[in-house]
Parts: structure tokens; C-alpha cells; sequence
């Protein structure tokens, strides 16, 4: 599952982002934002992240864009990497090979050392990964140079032994809470959990 490839997939799949660790993994921190004039929040009526049709399940290798209720343009420009983060993130499980220049320039801190450290261990391992992910934005939260993203995910990868078996239990669905964080004009991903696993949520 992609989750625990970026301590985000609970020590499971894509989800291994940055929460997760071979002792049993970390706590998701608990995120206390102030209430500022300025903060905008959407997370109404969702409309496709693009004109294409959203489909039930994703191709392999692949993260395909569900629903996402980004509104205002920092909003669209910090969903915008958010989706690109996690294209990354899958893409990196399934080909077996990092491209560091592009995972810093979408993410920074654990959200991207996680993904990198949990590659290595797929790699000394000899696992692949299989399936693919369609990401929706449920909920966004702008304030100042920080944003903070939930996301609903469908997921259908599966980590594959040296053997050909799998080698942890697939996820169908996931859910996250992500920070991202504005340096200029570039936002970057610097957080990323779990937040539910395998509990249905809307994705198109």
C-alpha cells in the first residue's frame, strides 16, 4: 500500500510516508491551527480535480485525481502539488527507483526522507509494489504559508515479496491529514499521516 511507504500508509503499502517505522511507528501529531482572518477552508460540494472521468479504480502505477474542494488559488496551488506529491510517492513504490529532485521539490522534512527510507528498506527486502491509488481532497485549510489537506484515498496496491506473495495486508481504502507549507512562491508537503484505513470514504 502506498501508505506506509510515505509514514502515511500506517507501515502498509503507499501509506509508508513518514509516520511509520520498524519499531511499530510514530503517533500522528495532533495539528492545532489558529483561527485567522485570513485562513480560507473548503470542504463542501466536490467537483472533479479535472474533465476526465473519475474512474472506480486506478491503472497500475498510477495515482488518478478524484474530487478535490480546492476553491481559492492558494488552495488550487497547494492541492495541486499535494496531487503531484503523491504521483511521485506511487510512482517511486511501483518503478522501484527514487528521483530525489523531484520529491524535493514537492516535499521536504518527513514527508520526504520518509518515502525515501522506506524505498531502501523495499529494495533490501526485494519487494514491489503493484496498483495504484485515485487521491481526492475532502477538506483544505489555508492560513498564511500553511495548508493542511485531507485526503480520501482508493487504494489498490499491494507489496509483493521476493516470492511473488504479498507481503503485507492491502488496504482498500485510506484516509490522511497532510501540512504543506509555503517558502516564496513554492508550496512543499512536510507532513503527511494516516488518519483511518479501510473505511469507505468519497472519492468521486
Amino acid at each position: 500500500m502506498v501508505v506506509a511507504r510515505v509514514a502515511v500508509l500506517a507501515c502498509v503499502g503507499v501509506l509508508a510516508l513518514t509516520g511509520c517505522g520498524d519499531d511499530g511507528g510514530s503517533e500522528a501529531k495532533t495539528l492545532t491551527l489558529d483561527e485567522t482572518p485570513a485562513a480560507t477552508e473548503s470542504g463542501a460540494a466536490t467537483e472533479p480535480a479535472d474533465d476526465g472521468a473519475i474512474p472506480e479504480d486506478p491503472l497500475d502505477g498510477e495515482v488518478a485525481r478524484g474530487t478535490s474542494v480546492a476553491a481559492s488559488p492558494d488552495e488550487q496551488a497547494a492541492a495541486e502539488v499535494w496531487f503531484s506529491y503523491w504521483t511521485e510517492v506511487v510512482r517511486m513504490y511501483h518503478d522501484g527507483e527514487a528521483d530525489r529532485d523531484a520529491l524535493y521539490a514537492l516535499a521536504d522534512r518527513d514527508a520526504a526522507t520518509g518515502p525515501l527510507e522506506y524505498l531502501e528498506r523495499m529494495k533490501s527486502r526485494g519487494e514491489t509494489q503493484t496498483g495504484g491509488v485515485v487521491a481526492a481532497i475532502s477538506k483544505i485549510r489555508v492560513t498564511g504559508d500553511e495548508a493542511v489537506v485531507e485526503g480520501c484515498f482508493r487504494d489498490t496496491t499491494v507489496t509483493l515479496a521476493r516470492n511473488g506473495n504479498p507481503a503485507e495486508t492491502g488496504l482498500s481504502f485510506f484516509t490522511t491529514k497532510g501540512t504543506l507549507v509555503r517558502e516564496g512562491p513554492d508550496w512543499r508537503v512536510v507532513e503527511a499521516n494516516t488518519t483511518s484505513e479501510n473505511q469507505e470514504c468519497d472519492y468521486r
